[in-house]
This record gives C-alpha cells, structure tokens and sequence, in this order.
C-alpha cells in the first residue's frame, strides 16, 4: 500500500529546466510588388500624415478632427467610398482637364504667331548709326535700294549688295529700309559667332519670335507615359532653323494678305562666310528656294568681295540679280560733306587728295582736325592706319608671308589703275591664295564688273609713299614709274 506524500503535488516533482531560447532559421519570406492606384497610395499617404501618435496607417483606427471643411469632406470622401471609386473620379478630372490645357496650349501658340506676322507686317527698321545732318545724300543708291525693298508681287530673286568696310553701305540701307517699312526685316549677323546659335538667337530677335513654345501638360504626358513626340521634331532642330521656320510661316501670310513678297536683310554675311560657310550655302539654297514660291526675298549685304563670288559659284546663283555695289562717294559729295561739318575748303581738298571719297576716313580725321589737329600731323595718322591692315596682310615689308605673292598686283594697280579678275588670277592662279588676297584689307574685287582695285585710295597713297619697297629689284617697273611721274 503506498503511502500519500505529506508534500504537496506541486511540489513533489522537481521542477523541469527550462530550455534555452533557439532561434531556428525561418524560410525566407518571398514579397510580391503590387501596384496601388494613385487612389489608395493617397489614402495610405493622408493616413500616415494624419495619425502621428498610434503609429498606425489603418483610417479605422485614426481619431482626429480635421479643421477645415474641405479636409473633412475629403477625409469623410476617403472613408466612405472604396479606392476603385475614387480613381475613376481623379481619371475624370484628369480627362476633363485635358482638353482645356490643349485650348490653353493652341491659345499661347495663337498669340505667339500673331506677334511674329505683326512684326513682319510693320517691319522691323533699326536706327541709323549716324544722325541726319551727317548723312551724305545719295539719291541714285536710295531709289535703287527702295525699290528692292519693295518688290512686286511676282518678283522671282534674290539680291546681293556688296561695299568695302566705311563705305556707309549699312547706313544707307537702314536708310531706305526705314523709308519703306512695312514687309522689310533686318537682321545683322552678330559679332560673336562662337556659337552659330547666337546667329539664331539674332534672328528670332529680329522677327519678334519667341524659342519659348508653349507645351501644354498633355504633349508632356502623353511623351512620359506612352513615348508620343508631340513636339514635331522642334527638339532636334537648331535655333536658327526654328527662326527660319517660324519666319516663312509669317512671310506666307505676308504674302496672303498683301500679295506681295516680304523682305529679308541680311547684312555683313561676310563674318557667316568666314565661320560657317555651309550655313551661308544653306541660306542661299533657301532664298533661291523661296524666289522660287516668289512668298519672300533674301538681299544679301556683303562687306567683301570674295563671299559673293563664291556664292557665284554655285548653282543657287541662277536666281540672283546682278550685284549692287555701293563704293565710295564722289568728290562733290565728299567736298560737301566736310564743308557741312566745318572744315576749311583748303584742308577738306587736301583730305580728299588723301583718302578718297571713303565716308569712314573723312569722318574719322575730319573730327582730328576739327580737334586742333594738322593736316601733316593726320596725314602720317592716315597713312600708319592703313599700314596696319598691310602688316596684318603681311605684304608691308619684304619679309611677309604674302609679300611676293602680292606684289605683282600692287605693281600692276600701280600701273592700271584697275585690272580684271581674269588678269588677279593669271599674276595669283592659286584658288586659296586668291581668295585670302581679296579678304585682306589691301584690295578689293567688283562682283558687278568684275575688276580688282586697291581697296581705298589711302590703300594706294600708302603704297606710292613706300614705293622703293615695291620696286626694289624691278628695273623695269622703276624705269615706267619715274616715267609717268
């Protein structure tokens, strides 16, 4: 018989050792990505934001007060109706605003074409860079120039103007471009051309356009989400491609309303010609393209010679007109002119015998004189500005890259006074050297005539003043100098 334990039953086995805590490796847990709308990211969103002390993201669980009543509307919204419901009410606003951003977009593109038709329409005529008491008159030139400024309707070229640095070409063509006004834009190639898109940025300038295009939301979300380019490839283009575009579409509705074509200037090519030549190619492939349509004319201004020859050269030639030279003024114009000013009859002949009919030079030294100055004194200040453009066309002294070369042409302008193009290249038959010879600020090729001269008077009292350095070695042309002297 077994007896009952006098110790209690909790007691009466030892107590069982607890076990020390494992932690067993749990089976990596494999998350799946769902998508949530926009509605229920919202909702998640609103809910962390608003319930900072339980730590919960439930709504159920969120005890708050919204303050104001659009907060509790929208609040009351997000509780009451499920997520399905509230994304098809943000898809409808979205489709609904759509359609006004698209009128909104068409509107801002509306006004944009009608500033730029405005400001062909009215003509875009800059300030002279001169005062009117100084301006020579020269009343053949201008109703020449006017009437290019103002062609007919069925017009078919384009022009080219070309005239030596101090000439007043730009002067004069401002002139006659304010007299005519409407339909007639001008545009100066900008000093700076490091970038061909200061170019563009002169042009659009020019025409009233503005680069920025409105695009409206849709155009930017309809190339995020589906990749449409609702841009018409305006991305890829230049600014100078955009101003041009943007200028045929107010020249045709130019031409539309007044039936006649509108004018574009385009002066001092020269500095495109150096730079960009192919860019200048193109320009001119456009103008004939456009006489052409007969919608616009392209005038060309040229400070040199040589750019337009090469332009004669291709075959977008064969829709310009003969080039308009504009040279020096004559004696009587320039007589008058310093005579208007204040200088003594005595010194203004002097001045003339020196520099020519040059407007550039007559102003230039006619102000020294006016300022105390001799006329001994600016006749060496004359003849050492003009040594400078020798010595940057290293032809002053013997030593100079191109004084060989060019001094057969000096000897014979000495002697003629003007040769052809035809006699330039048989004393320089290389093309590139040509080329570089009429750049230089030394001589000066007539695309009109054809001929080849001195580029100013000054050019060839300086070298009539440095003869000995010319003739040095020429026995013969020594011999037919002091002859004519």
């Amino acid at each position: 018989m077994l007896l009952k334990s006098s110790i209690p039953f909790r007691f009466s086995r030892s107590p069982v050792p607890q076990r020390p805590f494992v932690t067993l490796g749990n089976p990596p847990v494999q998350m799946q990505r769902i998508r949530v709308g926009p509605a229920l990211r919202f909702r998640a969103l609103l809910s962390s934001s608003i319930n900072t002390k339980s730590g919960s993201n439930s709504l159920a669980s969120v005890s708050i007060t919204p303050t104001s009543w659009w907060a509790r509307w929208l609040f009351d919204y997000l509780k009451k109706y499920p997520a399905t419901i509230i994304g098809s009410t943000i898809s409808a606003i979205l489709l609904a605003l759509i359609p006004a951003d698209l009128v909104y977009a068409k509107w801002c593109n509306w006004q944009t074409e009608s500033a730029l038709f405005k400001t062909i329409e009215n003509g875009t005529c800059p300030k002279k860079d001169i005062k009117d008491a100084e301006l020579i008159p020269r009343p053949t030139i201008m109703v020449q120039l006017e009437r290019i400024f103002n062609p007919p309707p069925d017009y078919s070229a384009y022009r080219t103007i070309v005239g030596e640095h101090g000439t007043g070409k730009t002067t004069i063509i401002k002139d006659a471009a304010t007299k005519v006004g409407k339909g007639v834009v001008y545009i100066n190639i900008p000093d700076d051309l490091s970038n061909l898109e200061n170019f563009g940025d002169a042009f659009a300038k020019a025409i009233g356009w503005s680069f920025k295009e409105h695009i409206s939301y849709s155009a930017v979300l309809g190339q995020r989400i589906l990749g449409i380019s609702l841009d018409s490839g305006k991305s890829e283009m230049s600014k100078l491609q955009r101003a041009q575009d943007a200028f045929r579409r107010g020249a045709e509705k130019y031409q539309a309303k007044h039936g006649k074509p509108a004018v574009l200037i385009l002066d001092d090519i020269s500095k495109l010609g150096k730079e960009y030549p192919k860019t200048l190619h193109i320009l001119q492939d456009d103008a004939k393209t456009h006489a052409d349509k007969r919608d616009y004319v392209v005038v060309f201004v040229s400070s040199e010679g040589s750019i337009p020859r090469s332009m004669m050269l291709r075959s977008a030639w064969s829709r310009a007109k003969t080039p308009i030279v504009i040279g020096d003024v004559t004696e009587k114009e320039a007589l008058n002119y310093l005579a208007k000013v204040g200088i003594k009859k005595e010194d203004a002949q002097l001045l003339y015998e020196l520099v020519g009919g040059r407007m550039r030079y007559l102003k230039d030294f006619s102000d020294e004189i006016l300022e105390g100055q001799k006329f001994e004194d600016v006749h060496q200040m004359a003849l050492t500005k003009v040594e400078e453009s020798f010595e940057e066309a290293k032809m002053a002294r013997s030593s100079g890259r191109n004084f060989e070369i060019g001094k057969p042409v000096i000897l014979e302008l000495l002697k003629e006074g003007t040769i052809t193009y035809a006699r330039f290249r048989k004393l320089v038959p290389d093309d590139e050297i040509a080329n570089e010879l009429l750049q230089l600020n030394v001589f000066s090729y007539n695309p009109a005539k054809k001929t080849v001269t001195f580029q100013s008077r000054l050019a060839e009292n300086y070298v009539k003043a440095n003869l000995q350095t010319y003739i040095e070695k020429e026995k013969w042309y020594r011999f037919f100098f002091t002859e004519v002297q």
